[in-house]
């Protein structure tokens, strides 16, 4: 069989040339096919190396517990209720086997903080120093002696939820 054969190409551009539009939508085809490809590859990859940032520094075996509202009724209670984590549930899961790190936290997302004439958007968080264990942190560590005045300062704050972790805080 011969490399260049002229016969097989002569065939190809006459069919080519007689059925323009079907081989003018079958190129847009196999061009449009590798653009997605490759589009649909290199958004994959920039994900993955987003997430990877987004999670650096964080502990790959950790699993969090949250509130919510319950999903269904359940002897009596009625269904869409709200219920907490009490500081007894954390040790609770401090005595599973091969729980290393058991810690509280709790977190105001889309705060205010108001200093002076300066006003910032932030989350408030409060962890305690075990937390570094499982996500590092840019953090300032609260002495039991500033826990008074830290108190005080949440309850100015309109947030009842605020005065709920500055009562959690100085009681």
């Amino acid at each position: 069989m011969k490399q260049f054969d002229l016969d097989t190409w002569e065939e190809i551009l006459v069919t080519i040339t007689r059925n323009k539009t079907r081989s003018l939508l079958t190129a847009f085809g196999i061009f449009w096919g590798i653009f997605m490809l490759v589009a649909l590859i290199g958004g994959g990859q920039g994900l993955q190396d987003m997430m990877q940032k987004n999670f650096e520094g964080f502990a790959t075996n950790s699993g969090f517990l949250a509130a919510q509202k319950t999903g269904e009724a359940y002897k009596g209670f009625r269904k869409g209720r709200w219920w907490d984590l009490e500081m007894e549930d954390v040790e609770r899961v401090r005595s599973i086997d091969g729980i290393k790190t058991a810690t509280p936290s709790f977190a105001l997302w889309g705060q205010t903080a108001v200093y002076g004439e300066n006003k910032y958007e932030c989350s408030v968080k409060g962890l305690y120093p075990e937390y570094e264990q499982i996500e590092h942190q840019e953090m300032t560590y609260v002495r039991r002696a500033r826990y008074a005045s830290l108190a005080n300062a949440c309850t100015k704050a309109s947030s009842s939820r605020a005065r709920t972790l500055a009562e959690n805080i100085s009681g």
